[in-house]
């Protein structure tokens, strides 16, 4: 017995030496394939504000980045306009340096955030690390009023929020641009048309294969009124009002969700 208490203790011993590091948490998809008992204490809440929930995926649908290394001469053909510095004033591009990463946000996303605020409990989840997420809270929610949950790839293991959410579908909305990992709660995902501002190595058609060029090639931007996230705003307080106002007897939201895409009115927008 001693020898097996003195062999752990050199084990442990050995893998502090090494810095060994627990395995790393699981990503999204291992969370959204539990199996999650009601949180009904945050239905309750939800009920009671009448508020619902909302999951985004940040990445490629409000916002687009690039690495430094990345740039292609269309971006930096476009950056050398004048009209281009307006973004950084606005607080609507910005470089990381410390991550060497420029990112553009999608118009009217200040305006979306905002206006969801009062509608829905909102996480919004990134591939990208807890300091990238940490930098872009502030061009995101600049008066720091919207209450958003930001959520890392890296930090997944943190995931009661997310999990209290996914406890109750009946009122929850996913934005994503695909189907993709929400095998079950695809009847929640409402679908958002990618963001490719940058053209990303010049392989932009490669990547988003429905995609129109990146807006660095076409030297524009995607507009505020009429655009993508408009759209989304609309449809989300849309969703919002269908759920609560009692004449309309939804008492699911992808209920609502199937009705909508019935008529077509979940189309993704793409600009001719």
């Amino acid at each position: 017995m001693n020898s097996l208490f003195s062999s752990l203790r050199s084990k442990n011993k050995a893998e502090a030496a090494a810095g060994y590091h627990p395995p790393p948490p699981p990503p999204l998809k291992a969370v959204v394939a539990e199996v999650i008992s009601p949180n009904l204490k945050l239905k309750d809440s939800l009920m009671q504000r009448k508020k619902l929930c909302l999951v985004v995926n940040l990445d490629n649908t409000l916002l687009d980045t690039i690495d430094w290394c990345d740039f292609t001469r269309y971006d930096n053909d476009y950056f050398c306009f004048s009209g281009v510095q307006r973004f950084y004033k606005q607080g609507r591009m910005i470089n990381l340096f410390d991550l060497k990463i420029r990112v553009k946000l999608r118009p009217y996303i200040l305006s979306l955030l905002e206006h969801l605020q009062s509608l829905y409990d909102v996480i919004l989840y990134s591939r990208h690390s807890p300091a990238f997420l940490d930098l872009i809270r502030p061009m995101i929610d600049p008066d720091g009023t919207n209450n958003l949950d930001l959520i890392s790839a890296e930090e997944i293991w943190k995931t009661d929020r997310v999990k209290a959410f996914l406890s109750n579908p009946e009122m929850m909305v996913i934005l994503d641009d695909t189907e993709k990992g929400w095998k079950k709660y695809s009847k929640n995902v409402i679908k958002v048309s990618l963001y490719p501002y940058f053209v990303k190595n010049g392989n932009t058609k490669k990547i988003n294969k429905s995609v129109w060029e990146s807006w660095t090639e076409m030297k524009g931007d995607e507009c505020e009124e009429g655009g993508e996230l408009h759209r989304i705003s609309s449809r989300l307080g849309g969703i919002h009002t269908m759920f609560f106002q009692p004449h309309f007897d939804f008492q699911d939201v992808r209920q609502i969700i199937q009705n909508l895409r019935s008529k077509h009115a979940l189309d993704t927008f793409h600009p001719g």
